[in-house]
C-alpha cells in the first residue's frame, strides 16, 4: 500500500501533462543537447516532465523529515498543509 504522499507524487506529473489549462498557460523550456550528451538536473518541488529522448535514470534519495532542518518546508510537509491532513504514514 503507498502512502497518499506516494500517490499523489505519482500522478500529479501526468495530471500536468494533460491538464489542458495548465499547458496552455505554463512557462516552457526546451533544451536540446548533441547524441551523446549527458546532463542533470535538481529538480526537488519543480514539476517536469520529459518530452522525448532516448534514456532517463531518476535517483531518490530518501531522508527522514526529522532530519531536515525544517521538515514543515518538506515536499511531504508542503502538501500536508495544502491538504489538511496526513500525507504519509
Amino acid at each position: 500500500m503507498r502512502s497518499l504522499y506516494d500517490r499523489f507524487m505519482m500522478g500529479f506529473p501526468n495530471w500536468l501533462k494533460e491538464n489542458d489549462e495548465f499547458q496552455r498557460v505554463s512557462v516552457k523550456s526546451r533544451w536540446e543537447f548533441a547524441p551523446g550528451d549527458v546532463w542533470m538536473v535538481y529538480t526537488d518541488m519543480v514539476s517536469h516532465a520529459m518530452l522525448s529522448g532516448q534514456f532517463a535514470l531518476e535517483q531518490t534519495f530518501l531522508v527522514s523529515r526529522h532530519a531536515l532542518l525544517d521538515p514543515a518546508l518538506s515536499p511531504a510537509g508542503v502538501l500536508e498543509r495544502l491538504c489538511g491532513c496526513p500525507v504519509t504514514d
